[in-house]
């Protein structure tokens, strides 16, 4: 008898068949479909840091040291004046103020006119000097305007401190050195930036002295060697400021030029020399042609001959003490 397959073996088979088929077909249609579907990019959060400030670095400028001014002294300076000049050299320099004899410098810059007078070592007669330039004006560091015709009472500086500097008087200045070559010479001179009075204010408050103390002689030397002096030469080798009252007479023998006239004048106990500038103004003397002496007070007023008191600086000259007048006033 021939055997069959039971149909429970038939059904087990179809099972395996359908298990093996669909097994085999689910692993690509998987993978098909990831592939078919969009990926998603995933994100891994960073930390995000602040940003950093990156300090910026300020330069200190160098400070720049000004050159100390060289100290000089009068006669080196005029030597070396050139070659000062043209290293725009700042100087300090000592000496003593004179007015010029003869003639005023005057020069212009930036609006301001600035004044040249003379700086010297010790005295009026020496011929190397420095010409100081200073601008005119009012308060310190300034120079009054010098009239023309001027006289040596015309010379009023003002120093840093305000403090008043006359001719002969002694000075510190600092300035820049400025060397003019000219056809008919050259000249040294010095644009002032500071200017200091190295006098004693005691020498420009006046001592009030009559005539015979000022002609007293005494020996300040020894029996051996002896000296004579006058209170006269002691009072004008300082500069001193003095004030004496009395009268002018002898006009007839008077001496004058465009700048001064020279007087006789005296008190009851003597009599001496004076200097009185010539010209219409404050504290001068002046003859109008055709008609007498006329002299005029410090608040240019007319008053008389007779009855002076007169505040000046005194000079021992060859023709005796004289008196340079400064200031006039009605006794």
């Amino acid at each position: 008898m021939q055997k069959t397959a039971s149909p429970k073996v038939f059904l087990v088979l179809c099972v395996i068949i359908a298990i093996v088929f669909f097994s085999g077909c689910l692993c690509p249609l998987s993978s098909i479909f990831e592939q078919a579907l969009p990926q998603i990019p995933t994100f891994t959060p960073t930390s995000t840091q602040a940003p950093t400030l990156t300090p910026t670095i300020m330069l200190t400028p160098t400070p720049t040291s000004t050159p100390t001014p060289q100290q000089l002294d009068l006669y080196y300076l005029y030597d070396n004046c050139s070659a000062l000049s043209q290293n725009h050299e700042t100087v300090i320099v000592e000496g003593r103020i004179f007015l010029p004899e003869f003639k005023i410098l005057s020069l212009s810059l930036e609006n301001t006119t600035w004044t040249g007078v003379q700086l010297k070592q010790f005295l009026e007669s020496e011929t190397r000097y420095l010409t100081i330039l200073i601008p005119n004006g009012e308060g310190p560091g300034t120079i009054d305007t010098i009239p023309i015709p001027f006289h040596e009472k015309d010379l009023i500086i003002h120093d840093d401190d305000n403090r008043t500097i006359r001719h002969y008087h002694s000075v510190i200045i600092k300035g820049q050195v400025d060397y003019v070559k000219k056809e008919d010479g050259s000249r040294c001179q010095i644009w002032i930036e500071s200017i200091q009075s190295n006098t004693l204010e005691e020498i420009q408050i006046p001592k009030e002295v009559n005539i015979n103390f000022l002609q007293k002689r005494f020996n300040i030397g020894t029996n051996i060697e002896p000296l004579f002096v006058t209170n006269c030469d002691l009072l004008a080798q300082k500069h001193q400021m003095v004030t004496v009252s009395g009268s002018i007479f002898s006009l007839g023998t008077n001496l004058c030029n465009n700048v001064s006239c020279t007087f006789q004048f005296s008190d009851n106990t003597g009599s001496l020399g004076i200097s009185l500038a010539y010209r219409e103004g404050p504290n001068s003397v002046f003859k109008p042609k055709g008609k007498s002496w006329e002299i005029f007070d410090k608040s240019n007023n007319p008053i008389s001959l007779y009855s002076l008191k007169l505040t000046g600086v005194l000079y021992n000259l060859r023709e005796g003490c004289t008196l340079s007048v400064y200031e006039i006033e009605n006794r």
